[in-house]
C-alpha cells in the first residue's frame, strides 16, 4: 500500500475512534459529551462530507392497515423546504408543505394555512438532517439526559431545546450511533410523550439510513424507496 496515500485513511480512522472514546469517558457529562455523541451520528450515517451533498431526499414509507398499504411520501429539499404526503390507493388524502416561508396542510380537498407559531423552527432549520442543526448552538441547546434502553439496546439520550424552547429527546445506540428513538413531550410538565422508535438500518447507496419506524402503537412502517439527489424539485412546494 502507498503509504502517502493511506495516511489521511489513517487519520480518518483515529479521529473517529477518539470520538468515541470520549463519548464513552464523558458519558455522565452534559454539553461537550452529547455534542460528540451527535457528531458520531453524522459519522454513522455516511459523515459530514458525504452528507453535505445530499441537497433532496426522496422517501416512501407503506404502512399496512386493515388489509390496505398507506404510504407516507416526504420530499425534502435544503435548506428547508418539506412535503409530506398520506397516499392511499393513489390517492392523496393528507397532505402538509413547507416552501421555506409559509406552511399549508390540504385535507379532504380542504386546505389550511399553517399558523406562524407552528413554522418557528422550520424556518430556523438550515439541513434535511437534524443533527447538523443540533450542533449549531445558534439554533439548538444539546446536553446528555441519561441512559436508556430501545428494544434491548443501550443508547446515550440526549435532550435538545430549539432557539424557540420546542425540546426532543434523542435516543443513539451505544455500540453504532444510529439514532433508535424520539420523543416529543406532549405536554410542559412532560409526563407524555410522542415516542418515534427506528430501526433496520441500512445501506442506500453511500447513505446509512433506518428502514422501519413506529410512532407510539401504531403499526410499523416500512420503507418502499429512498433516493438522494432525485424526484424532487422546486415545484413539489408551490402554494
Amino acid at each position: 500500500m502507498n503509504f502517502k496515500k493511506a495516511i489521511p485513511f489513517v487519520l480518518c480512522a483515529m479521529i473517529q475512534f477518539g470520538l468515541l472514546v470520549t463519548a464513552n469517558a464523558q458519558d455522565d457529562a452534559t454539553g461537550d459529551s452529547a455534542s460528540i455523541v451527535v457528531e458520531n451520528a453524522l459519522v454513522a450515517m455516511g459523515g459530514r462530507e458525504y452528507l453535505s451533498t445530499i441537497r433532496t431526499l426522496y422517501t416512501d414509507m407503506s404502512l399496512q392497515t386493515e388489509g390496505k398499504a398507506i404510504h407516507w411520501i416526504k420530499k425534502e429539499m435544503l435548506p428547508n423546504k418539506c412535503v409530506f404526503k398520506v397516499v392511499n390507493n393513489d390517492n392523496v388524502v393528507f397532505s402538509q408543505c413547507f416552501n421555506g416561508s409559509k406552511g399549508f396542510e390540504l385535507l379532504n380537498s380542504n386546505k389550511f394555512e399553517q399558523e406562524a407559531e407552528e413554522l418557528k423552527d422550520k424556518k430556523k432549520q438550515k439541513n434535511i438532517f437534524p443533527e447538523f442543526d443540533y450542533l449549531n448552538s445558534a439554533l439548538w441547546k444539546v446536553e446528555m439526559a441519561g441512559q436508556q434502553k430501545i428494544n434491548g439496546e443501550d443508547c446515550y439520550r440526549i435532550k435538545v431545546v430549539s432557539h424557540y424552547g420546542n425540546i426532543k429527546y434523542l435516543s443513539y445506540s451505544k455500540k453504532k450511533f444510529y439514532k433508535l428513538a424520539e420523543e416529543i413531550p406532549l405536554n410542559a410538565v412532560q409526563e407524555k410523550y410522542k415516542t418515534t422508535i427506528y430501526g433496520g438500518y441500512k445501506k442506500y447507496g453511500k447513505l446509512v439510513y433506518y428502514s422501519t419506524m413506529q410512532t407510539d402503537n401504531t403499526s410499523v412502517a416500512k420503507m418502499e424507496k429512498l433516493l438522494t439527489n432525485q424526484e424532487v424539485s422546486n415545484a413539489d412546494f408551490r402554494d
